[in-house]
């Protein structure tokens, strides 16, 4: 695995010139950085399918004669920007989470009443 920084090691999503000063800090940074690198895991095909699709639609390279590929290609627009929302959605929720702000604290309950309602 690659750390945050391009190269392997002992500990993938730990940075470098990082110095955590507890084991509570260390497991917080390395979800932290796991989160990053999945969305961006995640995301970075998602956007190419999304792109590659946009092309195809606009007949950039050449016009399309069966309207049938059209429509699909129209399906598959939707769906890539249906899925990148949701991705949105499901890491940013998680990055909250990481970040301390569905901890058990009385603000808590407020807090994931305001993420349910965005549902």
């Amino acid at each position: 695995m690659k750390t945050k920084d391009g190269e392997r090691g002992n500990r993938p999503y730990l940075a470098k010139n990082s110095s955590p000063d507890t084991e509570e800090d260390i497991e917080q940074q390395i979800r932290s950085e796991l989160i990053a690198n999945m969305n961006h895991d995640l995301r970075t095909p998602l956007n190419a399918v999304i792109g590659f699709a946009q092309i195809i639609e606009s007949e950039m390279f050449g016009k399309i004669d069966n309207p049938q590929y059209l429509e699909y290609v129209k399906h598959i627009q939707d769906s890539g920007y249906e899925l990148l929302q949701r991705i949105e959605e499901m890491f940013g929720i998680s990055q909250l989470d990481v970040d301390g702000l569905l901890a058990d604290e009385p603000a808590a309950p407020v807090r994931k009443k305001q993420l349910a309602a965005v549902d």
